[in-house]
C-alpha cells in the first residue's frame, strides 16, 4: 500500500508529459507554453493566441528614421517653385470681401491685387459648360484664409480653382476636378510602401486608377517618397492626412 502514492505520480507525470506534447505543447523542461495548447481556444492560465484579426493592418512607421530630414512636399511641372509659393500664400493669409452684384472679373481684380498673385480666369472653360464669364458676386466674408474664401465662392457659383505655371486659375467646377498635378512626398517617420496603402484607401478611393479614377500614385522605395498625380483637393487631403500621421509618432 506504500507504493500506491509513488506509482501514482509515476503515471501522473508519464500522462501529463506526453499528453501536453500530443495537444500541440512544448512541453515542461524548459518549453514555451503557446496560445491554444490542449484545444483550448484561449489558451491557459491568461496565454492568448493573437487572432488572426487582430494581426491585420498596414505597416506604416519607420522602426528608425534613417536621416534627419522631415516630411516635404516638392510641386512640380512649369514654374513649379512660383506655384508652390502661391499656393503658401493662399492657405496662409486672411483675407476679406465685400461683394454686391460685383462681375467676377471685378472680384477677381480685387483679391489680385490685395494678395498680390497672379489670378486668370479660364473664360473658354467657363463658356463651355455655361458660365458667364461676367458672374455677378455677392458675397461677405472676414477673418478667413483665401482659400477657404475661394473655396466658398467657387462652390457657391458653380466655379473651381487651381494653382498651375505660376498662376492661380479660376475655372469651372468640372475642370477643377479633373485638372491633376504631380507632387513629390518625402517621407520622415512614415514608410513609403505603407503609406501608400492608406491613402488609396482613406483619400476619395474612387479617384485612384486601380478603381477606374485618373488619380495615380508610385513609391520609391530606396528614397522613402511618393509621387502623387492627384486634383488640388486631392493633393491637400493627401497632405494634410500625411502630416497628421507624421506628427503622431
Amino acid at each position: 500500500m506504500r507504493c500506491a502514492p509513488i506509482w501514482t505520480l509515476v503515471l501522473v507525470l508519464g500522462f501529463t508529459t506526453s499528453a501536453w506534447a500530443q495537444f500541440g505543447g512544448g512541453g515542461f523542461g524548459g518549453g514555451e507554453m503557446t496560445g491554444g495548447g490542449m484545444g483550448f481556444p484561449g489558451g491557459m492560465g491568461g496565454f492568448e493566441a493573437e487572432s488572426a484579426e487582430a494581426s491585420k493592418g498596414i505597416a506604416v512607421y519607420r522602426a528608425a528614421p534613417a536621416d534627419a530630414g522631415r516630411f516635404a512636399v516638392t510641386w512640380t511641372g512649369v514654374s513649379a517653385t512660383a506655384s508652390q509659393n502661391i499656393a503658401a500664400k493662399v492657405k496662409g493669409e486672411e483675407t476679406k470681401i465685400e461683394f454686391v452684384e460685383t462681375p467676377l472679373f471685378e472680384a477677381v481684380a480685387y483679391l489680385k491685387n490685395l494678395h498680390d498673385i497672379p489670378i486668370l480666369i479660364d473664360q473658354k472653360e467657363l463658356e463651355d459648360n455655361g458660365i458667364d464669364v461676367d458672374v455677378a458676386i455677392t458675397a461677405h466674408y472676414t477673418s478667413l484664409t483665401l482659400q477657404a474664401v475661394l473655396d466658398l465662392l467657387t462652390k457657391q457659383y458653380e466655379l473651381g480653382w487651381y494653382i498651375e505655371g505660376g498662376a492661380l486659375v479660376i475655372t469651372s467646377e468640372e475642370e477643377a476636378k479633373t485638372h491633376h498635378s504631380v507632387r513629390i512626398y518625402k517621407l520622415h517617420q512614415l514608410e513609403a510602401a505603407g503609406a501608400a496603402q492608406v491613402i488609396e484607401k482613406i483619400v476619395d478611393p474612387a479617384s485612384w486608377v486601380e478603381l477606374g479614377g485618373e488619380a495615380d500614385l508610385a513609391v520609391i522605395r530606396d528614397r522613402n517618397l511618393l509621387v502623387i498625380r492627384q486634383s488640388r483637393e486631392g493633393h491637400a487631403a493627401v497632405e494634410s492626412l500625411l502630416t497628421q500621421l507624421e506628427e503622431m509618432k
